[in-house]
């Protein structure tokens, strides 16, 4: 099983994280993402997709909690490697609902 998930850190961003639990102990293996973020997905079973958030420890963060900075980011979990994406945006994810 996995699973990319976002989760508050303290300072009222948001961390993108992604955790397996298939095939190791039962904490599994947590990877946290290089940017604060949100909206994480996958793309397939190997890449997961996270739109940045800006910094709130360079700038106040107010109740609607930080801005999007539009810049998006790739996560390649097989060779363990974030680069940016092309894509502002993301309008469907993997697995499909209903897929077998």
């Amino acid at each position: 099983m996995r699973i990319a998930y976002t989760a508050s850190d303290g300072t009222g961003n948001a961390q993108v994280g992604y955790l397996r639990l298939t095939d190791q102990s039962p904490v599994g293996i947590v990877w946290m993402f290089k940017h604060p973020g949100t909206k994480a997905v996958f793309l397939n079973s190997t890449l997961v997709w996270y739109a940045e958030e800006a910094s709130c420890a360079q700038a106040q963060c107010g109740l609607g909690g930080p801005p999007q900075t539009g810049r998006t980011f790739l996560v390649d979990l097989v060779v363990q490697s974030e680069r940016p994406a092309g894509d502002t945006a993301v309008f469907d994810s993997w697995p499909r609902a209903g897929a077998a």
